[in-house]
């Protein structure tokens, strides 16, 4: 390396032990290190070189690292991703790069610099990681909820840890509830297994007792439970059926009424029979009085047809001020339906280390 301005007998030294390979030697000077000025020197000298652990002990250095800028951040960042993205890198270099991202993510500074979202994408090529985002307060509560729902997309295995931050978030500051109640929602969405975690384990009934809340209060998210059976089993802990709502009108009973028509019709029918007569009787006249002046279908229509047309119709009809806002903001993209696969595998590992963090 050319030592071209290097006055500092500091900086030559430390340039000399890189060239020597004397890497215990320069790791000690750059920890030693106090002087402040000579920063940007160490800076160049050091990350020239692809040697993660002089990486490392510059950035645990407070004298050294105060000087890092976003940019520099970002580069460091992305030159470490770079080499773990290497498949055929030996195990005990990429242990050092990822010891360069881990010292980076505990420093909150930094972290706010490049977001704490940026960090996950590290996930891909460093699941070591995993284990710190999932069971770490300070940077789980940093993530809005729809990252912490791709979180439990990327993770399928560590769904217990986030859940056991959240509810550790939850009942150490219960202004938390809101942040934590969509959160757990967008875990839903994105991994069916949450619901399964959800309802075995009792640990997590404070969990439960927000989604039962929310319920009660977002008429969105009502809609939602009573569509999906894994969902209303976890709240309600019966078997799925009718239910009223108080914020419900009449076209939200016809929309469950619709939803269950072919797999429950002894639900379906139920709903329908929420809606009063009247509402059904104008919708059905209004249709098939744009049947008759709009089409000739060569077979009548069946009960069936017309419920599926009287609840498209609704959700059509442009002077209708039955607004259906839950069909853009739910339905586009509905909560998943829990099956039989089995989630031992996901309940039985061990708790996640690093709560005791958050209580510290």
């Amino acid at each position: 390396m050319s030592l071209s301005g290097a006055t500092h007998p500091n900086i030559t030294k430390l340039a000399l032990l890189i060239e020597e390979n004397k890497l215990d030697e320069a790791i000690e000077a750059i920890s030693a290190e106090r002087e402040m000025a000579l920063a940007n020197e160490y800076f160049h000298i050091i990350f020239s070189r692809s040697i993660p652990q002089l990486w490392v002990t510059f950035l645990g250095n407070e004298y050294l690292n105060s000087i890092l800028l976003p940019k520099d951040l970002l580069f460091i960042l992305e030159s470490t991703k770079a080499q773990l993205a290497i498949l055929s890198i030996k195990d005990l270099l990429r242990s050092a790069w990822q010891a360069v991202v881990l010292t980076m993510i505990k420093n909150r500074s930094w972290c706010q610099a490049v977001s704490y979202a940026y960090f996950m994408s590290f996930l891909e090529h460093d699941s070591t990681l995993a284990e710190y985002m999932t069971g770490t307060a300070s940077f789980l509560t940093h993530l809005d909820f729809y990252h912490v729902g791709k979180l439990a997309k990327m993770l399928p295995f560590y769904l217990n840890a986030i859940l056991e931050t959240l509810n550790c978030v939850y009942q150490a500051d219960d202004k938390q509830g809101c942040w934590v109640t969509q959160s757990v929602k967008s875990m839903i969405k994105a991994n069916v297994n949450v619901i399964g975690i959800l309802e075995q384990t009792p640990g997590f009934e404070p969990l439960r007792l927000l989604l039962m809340r929310e319920f009660e209060r977002d008429k969105f998210f009502a809609l939602t439970v009573l569509s999906n059976v894994g969902l209303y089993q976890l709240l309600f802990k019966r078997v799925i059926g009718a239910q009223r709502h108080p914020l419900f009108k009449d076209q939200d009973y016809l929309y469950l009424a619709e939803h269950f028509r072919l797999s429950e019709p002894n639900i379906s029918n139920e709903y329908l029979s929420f809606c009063p007569q009247p509402f059904i009787e104008s919708i059905i006249e209004g249709l098939n009085e744009l049947e008759l002046n709009g089409q000739d279908d060569e077979e009548p229509r069946t009960t069936a047809q017309t419920l599926e047309d009287l609840v498209a119709g609704i959700f059509d009809d442009p002077a209708s001020n039955m607004t259906p806002l839950y069909v853009t903001r739910q339905a586009a993209e509905p909560f998943p339906e829990i099956d039989n696969q089995s989630i031992a595998e996901l309940t039985e590992r061990p708790a996640t280390p690093g709560l005791d963090r958050f209580n510290k």
